[in-house]
This record gives structure tokens, C-alpha cells and sequence, in this order.
């Protein structure tokens, strides 16, 4: 029926904040994923006597788990009131600093679960750590370490992406290059040059992050790559429903697959593969490709407009944000299905790595 549309979507999104909430690593975190789910069961119970749906009705009004769900919620509405006025204390030394999270906050950016529920400030950090996991004696916090260079790959790629759209560069930094005009209004900007780089590092940083798939995951495999063909191969034997969510991600990144009736879950999502290879290995020319007043059979780039550069960039980004938090959903998921005795495990604190102390 039409109307169960406006009541179909708020409850599955209701159960899928409860289900998430349980694979984040943050407590608080936790909580206010649950919070957000309540308010959205409340809401619906509200409205019960217009929801058409009878699934959805009954389990609103008498289903145990979501009655519980709801006297629950109830009794924690005092605390996440206050919890909200924690962004009204927020503040930075710079608006500069303030302009640049507010952005990553409105673009959904920041490595952090909670950027997906709000846009308030207290989302606006990278919180987003390596999961607790389990670790031999005598073993460093070598996967910890790992996650944390890929992380920081990201958000400074994501700092250049924030350049690339909204810095104004100095005249002279584009002067006396001698570069050859195309007359196509060719764009060959700094902020051009940005939007390449930071593009090209998202799948850096997906390719690194395949490897540190490989390793915890004990694959050990020397040509891993963060493909459709490569996780179907070497992760089908794992239960886990965050590598199916990898693994489906990918499909939209794979340009070539030579499994026969191929379909991606978004087809033209392969076109950002294949620009990232044109961009290693061929020659991508940013202008007006309407404009050429050249005999084309000669002209062997591949042409894009810059402001089709920045939403191919800007929707790079989206994927691999969504790669990352996956895979820490992936590694959560996997230590609560450990089977190895608490008894055994052996808990370490890592140092945290402070840049001032560098300066």
C-alpha cells in the first residue's frame, strides 16, 4: 500500500541502528545508535493506528523485544538530552578549523559512526580505531598501527579534497609553468591537481586496507587487492556480513569481471576504476571537451570536466569511508564470534601518537 512507505523505511532504519549498535566500539557510541533507534519506534508507535502494514503494526504494539526497546528508551531520554548539549560547547581556535569540519560533517567525511546520525559537532573527529582484538603475548599493536596509517592517508586526502573545493590558491604558484593551452579551457589549477591526488589516494588507501584484510583475517595471500574477484576468492569462507558488505562494495569499483551475466549493485560506479587506472597510466585532461576546435582522432586523453571531476572525487570518497567503517564492523563481528577463552587474552594499551611532540 503506498502510505507503508512512510512507515516501512523509519522501522527498518530503527532496526538496523539497534543491530549496528552492538559492532561499534564506543560505548557511547552505542547508545546513542540505540537512542536514535528509540525515537524512531516511538514515533511509530504514535502513529500505530496509521500504519496500514500489519507486520509493522503488530511488532510496534506487542512484539516483547521492541516493548522492552521502548520502556528502555524512556528511561534514558533525561541523559541524551544532555548528551545533545555536548556540540554547544564546542569550539575552535580558528574558523578556519571550524569551516573545515563543519564541511566534513555536511559531506558525511568524518571516520566516525556517529557522523552517519548527526551533523552535529560532537561527530565532527575521526574516532574511528582498529576494534579490540585479541593478540598473542609478545605481539605489538601491529594491526592497530596499521589501521592508524590508513586512516591518516584518508583524512589527509580528505583535507586536499577540502583544498581542492574551497581554497584559492596564489597567482604566482600558476605562473611561468609554460604550459600549453589546449583551447578547451583546459583547467590546469592547483585545485585541479588536488582533486587527481586526493582521487588517486582513496584507492590507496583501499588497497592497504585489502592488505590488512589479508593479514587479520590470516589469508596470507601475496596479490591481495581490494576486488570483487579477489574477496570472493580468498574471503568465501568467511561468515561474517561485513565482508559481504566489502565485497558488494567492490563489485561497484570493478570495471572488469570475467564472471559470466556480471551485474554490479551500481553499474556506473566502475567508471571511477577505470579513471583511477587512466590516471596512473594514461593522460587525463581536465577542460571542456564541447569546446575542441582539434582534429580528435589525434587527441588520445581521456577528458573530463572539472565538475565532473569533483562529484567522481566526492563519491570516491563516500565509497571508501564506507570501506573503512565496514571493515571495523568486519573485525568486531569477527572477535565476538572468537571462540578463544577470555582466559587467554591478553590486553594491551597503545601509545598514542602525539604530532606536537614532533614539532
Amino acid at each position: 500500500m503506498p502510505n507503508d512507505a512512510n512507515f516501512v523505511a523509519p522501522y527498518r532504519r530503527a532496526l538496523t541502528l539497534r543491530w549496528l549498535s552492538q559492532f561499534l566500539n564506543d560505548p557511547g557510541h552505542s547508545d546513542y545508535y540505540n537512542f536514535m533507534a528509540y525515537k524512531l519506534l516511538k514515533s511509530l508507535r504514535q502513529n500505530s493506528d496509521k500504519i496500514q502494514h500489519p507486520g509493522i503494526k503488530n511488532d510496534i504494539r506487542h512484539k516483547p523485544d521492541i516493548v522492552d526497546f521502548l520502556k528502555y528508551g524512556e528511561k534514558m531520554q533525561r541523559y541524551f538530552k544532555s548528551f545533545n548539549k555536548m556540540s554547544e560547547g564546542i569550539c575552535y581556535e580558528t574558523s578556519e578549523e571550524l569551516n573545515y569540519r563543519i564541511w566534513c560533517l555536511d559531506n558525511l567525511l568524518f571516520l566516525n559512526p556517529m557522523n552517519d546520525i548527526t551533523n552535529t559537532l560532537m561527530a565532527a573527529k575521526d574516532i574511528l580505531q582498529f576494534p579490540n582484538y585479541i593478540i598473542e603475548a609478545g605481539e605489538g599493536p601491529f594491526f592497530s598501527s596499521a589501521f592508524s596509517d590508513i586512516k591518516n592517508r584518508y583524512c589527509k586526502a580528505r583535507y586536499l579534497l577540502y583544498c581542492a573545493v574551497n581554497k584559492t590558491y596564489p597567482g604566482w604558484l600558476e605562473d611561468e609553468l609554460y604550459l600549453i593551452d589546449t583551447l578547451d579551457f583546459v583547467d590546469y589549477s592547483t585545485n585541479t591537481e588536488n582533486f587527481k591526488i586526493a582521487f588517486k589516494l582513496c584507492f590507496s588507501v583501499l588497497d592497504s586496507l585489502a592488505m590488512l584484510l589479508n593479514q587479520y583475517f590470516k589469508i596470507y595471500d601475496e596479490k591481495c587487492s581490494f576486488t570483487s574477484s579477489w574477496i570472493r576468492q580468498k574471503c568465501c569462507h568467511l561468515e561474517n556480513p561485513f565482508i559481504d558488505s566489502l565485497y558488494w562494495l567492490s563489485c561497484d569499483l570493478t570495471d572488469i569481471n570475467k564472471t559470466k551475466n556480471w551485474k554490479a549493485p551500481n553499474p556506473n560506479a566502475s567508471c571511477l576504476r577505470i579513471l583511477r587506472n587512466d590516471f596512473e597510466h594514461n593522460w587525463v585532461r581536465i577542460a571542456d571537451y564541447s569546446h575542441s576546435v582539434w582534429n580528435n582522432k589525434y587527441d588520445y586523453a581521456k577528458v573530463i570536466t572539472k565538475n565532473d571531476l569533483e562529484s567522481i572525487t566526492m563519491e570516491m570518497f563516500r565509497y571508501t569511508r564506507s570501506a573503512i567503517l565496514y571493515f571495523t564492523f568486519a573485525v568486531t563481528f569477527q572477535e565476538k564470534s572468537s571462540k578463544i577463552s577470555k582466559e587467554k587474552m591478553v590486553e594491551i594499551e597503545p601509545q598514542i601518537y602525539n604530532a606536537t611532540e614532533l614539532l
